[in-house]
């Protein structure tokens, strides 16, 4: 009876010490690894094409964990998954004003002026 009972009290010793271990182990990963992110500025062309390939780039990004601002011009159109409410904490969308109603790349002047195809 004596050296069943000395098992297993040498048993549970045991289990604590690999809980113990285990917990150590996960503790010293957990705080010891590194972590790759980035602060990343897109600045797209004046164009709207541009400005929706960055800013799905950009919050494709921020969901692996960079902090990204997009700094697009004031008169290229919001894509409407950047103003929505899923977008990340670390995305930014920034506008700078430029002269214009409408980007030049999608104007009716750069159509008539390379739309026949003479460039």
């Amino acid at each position: 009876m004596f050296y069943l009972f000395s098992l297993l009290q040498a048993e549970i010793s045991m289990k604590r010490t690999v809980v113990v271990y285990l917990l150590t182990v996960a503790a010293w990963t957990t705080l010891v690894t590194r972590v790759n992110s980035a602060k990343i500025l897109l600045v797209p062309k004046n164009c709207n094409s541009h400005v929706m390939f960055f800013s799905r780039l950009g919050i494709g990004l921020a969901r692996l964990g960079h902090v990204i601002t997009v700094l697009a011009p004031s008169n290229a159109r919001v894509p409407d998954f950047v103003s929505s409410d899923n977008v990340q904490a670390n995305f930014t969308y920034v506008k700078y004003p430029v002269d214009g109603a409408q980007p030049y790349f999608n104007s009716p002047e750069m159509a008539e002026n390379y739309g026949d195809g003479d460039v």
